[in-house]
């Protein structure tokens, strides 16, 4: 296990972290309050550490605490599964507390990570990526949508005709 000393980190402002996220990772974030979810944070460790977080189970419409919470959860697996000592204060980020920290934090981590200040990656090759992934993942949940309609509709074919058959039928086909 290894502990990050980000303490280089530690006085950099909001705006420069921000600008840091849309840079280094291509994720863009208005305010503060949109890192409460978690989901940013799978993101940024995900990038840092391809398929260490399970993305298919952040829940990236988490509107609920106890959602931002499982977000966090997985947080914490994928960073203790790269060695990392890091503990997460769930209950203030939650609440839109200390993400400032928590930047800084990650920050640091990755400036140690990669052994530079700058970007690893020139402008914009981060968010093609990110985007790259992104459709490759939405490609990947269509894929399995597809075939889960199609076995649903193999399983309404089986049923002799009823009022519930025919507006199930009527959802699938759109009449």
């Amino acid at each position: 296990m290894q502990t990050i000393d980000p303490h280089k980190s530690f006085f950099i402002g909001k705006n420069n972290l921000l600008r840091w996220l849309s840079e280094r990772f291509g994720i863009y974030v208005s305010s503060l309050d949109e890192l409460s979810t978690g989901v940013i944070y799978c993101e940024i460790v995900n990038q840092m550490h391809p398929r260490s977080v399970q993305m298919s189970r952040v829940n990236s419409r988490a509107k609920l605490e106890y959602e931002f919470i499982a977000n966090f959860k997985l947080l914490q697996q994928a960073l203790e599964k790269n060695g990392i000592i890091k503990e997460i204060p769930v209950a203030r980020l939650v609440k839109g507390f200390d993400h400032i920290e928590m930047l800084q934090w990650f920050k640091g981590y990755t400036e140690t990570l990669t052994g530079m200040k700058e970007n690893r990656y020139p402008r914009g090759v981060s968010r093609e990526r990110s985007q790259e992934k992104s459709f490759n993942g939405m490609k990947g949940e269509y894929e399995i949508m597809q075939k889960k309609l199609q076995k649903i509709e193999a399983f309404i074919m089986t049923y002799p005709p009823c009022s519930v058959i025919d507006s199930l039928k009527k959802l699938l086909y759109g009449s």
